[in-house]
């Protein structure tokens, strides 16, 4: 009996080796020398992507959008999963193995990568194209070398398994017939409201992002205004090495003109549920911070604090005001 490999085999998953690595993409399974790397599944996603364009690099922005769709991050959050992964691999920054920075710009695998493919065996007792079988009472002598091989061809299973289609179709058809009418009955009994908040991942993103906007400088001495953008520029620093947490981007939050939008109107724009704002006054050597962390959404204030402190003491300031930020959003977000 003859089979055709490519009808009678499936193609399992994808396989790459990238230098002594590896990868199998269908398993999320990483091993050099037969023994296991175990890789976070934003450590893998970032690999992968890697390895799909290597030798070519992909940019901070191209990394955001595929290994973090749908979500707001920054080139930071991108730079801190590619160091987890290399301490996860054995690279070095200096000396790279597997993967090297573009000047600032991105990222690229330097170990060479050659796809391949693992072929599974065959189901027993799945439904399989009709199959060139050789008789096996003929011998080859000089009569029958010059003969074609006759065929059978699997006509019932290709009856069978059309039927089986079709009845499947019936099936799904009467499924989603049934599903219409109940849901046009629920919908009939219900209250209809206007621009009813759907369950989406943008909605979902937003409900865990964080804006943090620029204080306002209350000090008698203008000059002051200093402390007001790089006390603010520290926390979001401090906040964006959360996990699980978005932080906008500096450059888009401290650039929106928010003197007469209202918090409902600047969460839209930034697409953030949370902002954080405060002020900054400097009195001598004594520097007064307030804080306060509202929700966008509700235009509601859910925490606030208060800062006196020396101003000598400005980086304790910060990463206590980051702590307890940190904590009213764990609180928030669960």
């Amino acid at each position: 009996m003859t089979r055709m490999p490519n009808e009678m085999h499936g193609i399992d998953s994808e396989v790459f080796l990238v230098g002594d690595l590896h990868v199998e993409v269908g398993q999320q399974r990483v091993t050099r020398a037969g023994i296991e790397i175990t890789l976070p599944n934003l450590s893998f996603e970032l690999l992968l992507a890697l390895i799909r364009v290597a030798p070519n690099f992909l940019s901070n922005d191209l990394l955001m959008a595929r290994v973090w769709p749908g979500q707001i991050v920054t080139p930071e959050t991108v730079a801190k999963r590619v160091n987890l992964l290399r301490v996860a691999l054995g690279d070095n920054a200096q000396e790279p193995r597997y993967i090297a920075g573009v000047r600032s710009r991105g990222y690229r695998l330097v170990a060479a990568v050659s796809p391949t493919v693992r072929v599974a065996p065959p189901v027993k007792g799945s439904l399989s194209a009709p199959v060139a079988v050789t008789q096996p009472d003929e011998l080859l002598t000089a009569d029958t070398v010059a003969t074609e091989p006759r065929t059978v061809t699997a006509k019932p299973r290709r009856v069978w398994w059309l039927v089986l289609s079709v009845l499947l179709a019936v099936i799904l058809a009467v499924a989603i017939g049934m599903r219409t009418i109940n849901r046009a009955r629920f919908v009939g009994t219900q209250p209809q409201l206007e621009n009813p908040l759907r369950e989406t991942g943008a909605i979902r993103a937003r409900a865990r992002t964080v804006a943090v906007l620029p204080f306002d400088n209350i000090s008698a001495d203008a000059a002051d205004a200093y402390l007001a953008q790089g006390l603010p520029e520290m926390i979001l620093n401090r906040l964006s090495r959360i996990n699980g947490l978005s932080v906008i981007a500096r450059n888009s939050s401290f650039a929106l003109a928010t003197k007469n939008i209202d918090s409902g109107e600047i969460g839209r724009r930034l697409n953030s549920g949370y902002l954080i704002g405060g002020s900054v006054q400097r009195e001598a050597d004594r520097l007064r911070v307030a804080v306060h962390l509202v929700d966008s959404a509700a235009g509601t204030m859910i925490w606030s604090a208060h800062f006196d402190r020396g101003l000598h003491d400005i980086f304790s300031i910060e990463d206590e005001i980051a702590d307890q930020l940190a904590g009213a959003l764990s609180v928030r977000l669960g």
